[in-house]
C-alpha cells in the first residue's frame, strides 16, 4: 500500500506556526508559576499570588466585608453600653483597629495559603497568623499616620517661624515608601527602626488566637463551598480541625490555569490565512 503525502500549502503553515505559539504559550505561562529561590531552589509560587487566587480571594472578602462590618458595630454597641461591657472580651479592641476589608483580606490570603499546603492548616495556627498580621498592619497604619503628622507640624513651625527653615526632618515612612522597590514586612523592620514614632503593639498569643478564630469563622462562613475543614487527630491527645480548599475549588483553579495558559499565545494568531503566490 502506498501512501500519498499531502501537500503543505500556506494553510496548513500558518496553522502549524499558530499551533507552535499556542505550545510556546502554555509553556511560558507554566513557567510563570514557579520562581527561582536565591539558593537555587525552583520553587511553586503561592496560589493566593497567581490569577485563580486572587480571584478567589476578591469573592471571599467581598462576601465577607459586610459579616465583619456588621460584627464591628455590635461590638462598637457593647463597649457603649454598660450591660455590654459586662460580657468584656479582650480580642475586642484589636477587632476595632482595622477597616472591615482590610481584615477580610488578611484572613482569606491566609487560609487560601494554609489551605493550599496542607502542612500549617490547623485553624489554630492559622488563628495565631491572622492575629499577628492584624496587629502588624495596625503597628503600619499606625506609623504611617504618625510620620505624616510629624511632617506637617514641621511644615507649620517652618512657616510660622518656629524652628529653621532649613531644618531637615525625615518621614521616614515616606522614604520607604519611595526608596525601597519592595513593600515587603522585612524592608519595613529596616526603615522603621529608623524612625523614633514606631510603636510595636503588644497583643497577648491567647489575644491574637481568640481575634484570628474570630475572623476565620466570618471568612469561612462567607467563603462560598471554597474552603471545608477536616477533623484530625492531633497527637496530644485530642482532635483539631484543619482547613483545606474542596475538591470543586480546586477542579476550578486547574481549568483556570488551562485556560490562561491558552488565553496567552507565544505570538497572536493571524486573522486570515495568507494566499498563495503566484499570478493573479
Amino acid at each position: 500500500m502506498y501512501l500519498r503525502h499531502a501537500h503543505r500549502g500556506p494553510q496548513t503553515d500558518a496553522l502549524a506556526w499558530e499551533a507552535g505559539c499556542l505550545k510556546k504559550g502554555v509553556d511560558r505561562y507554566y513557567g510563570t508559576l514557579q520562581q527561582a529561590k536565591q539558593d537555587g531552589r525552583i520553587v511553586r509560587r503561592s496560589l493566593a499570588d497567581l490569577d485563580p487566587g486572587r480571584r478567589i480571594i476578591a469573592e471571599i472578602v467581598a462576601a465577607s466585608v459586610p459579616a465583619i462590618a456588621a460584627e464591628q458595630a455590635r461590638v462598637k454597641a457593647c463597649l457603649e453600653d454598660q450591660e455590654g461591657l459586662q460580657r468584656w472580651t479582650e480580642w475586642w479592641l484589636p477587632f476595632l483597629s482595622l477597616d472591615a476589608p482590610e481584615i477580610a483580606f488578611i484572613a482569606t490570603r491566609a487560609s487560601l495559603v494554609a489551605a493550599e499546603s496542607l502542612r500549617s492548616a490547623s485553624l489554630r495556627s492559622i488563628a495565631r497568623e491572622v492575629g499577628t498580621h492584624i496587629r502588624m498592619q495596625h503597628d503600619y497604619e499606625a506609623w504611617r499616620q504618625a510620620e505624616n503628622a510629624r511632617e506637617r507640624a514641621v511644615k507649620q513651625q517652618k512657616e510660622s517661624g518656629e524652628i529653621s527653615s532649613d531644618e531637615y526632618q525625615p518621614n521616614w515612612w515616606k522614604l520607604w515608601y519611595d526608596m525601597s522597590h519592595d513593600h515587603s514586612a522585612k524592608t519595613i523592620r529596616k526603615w522603621k527602626e529608623k524612625s523614633d514614632l514606631y510603636s510595636k503593639s503588644y497583643w497577648s498569643y491567647e489575644t491574637r488566637v481568640k481575634l484570628g478564630a474570630k475572623v476565620l469563622g466570618i471568612v469561612y462562613v462567607n467563603s462560598g463551598g471554597w474552603f471545608e475543614l477536616q477533623k484530625k487527630w492531633s497527637g496530644k491527645k485530642r482532635f483539631e480541625y484543619w482547613i483545606r480548599l474542596s475538591d470543586e475549588a480546586r477542579e476550578w483553579i486547574t481549568a483556570r490555569h488551562e485556560l490562561n495558559s491558552e488565553l496567552r499565545p507565544f505570538k497572536l494568531p493571524v486573522l486570515a490565512c495568507p494566499t498563495a503566490w503566484g499570478k493573479s
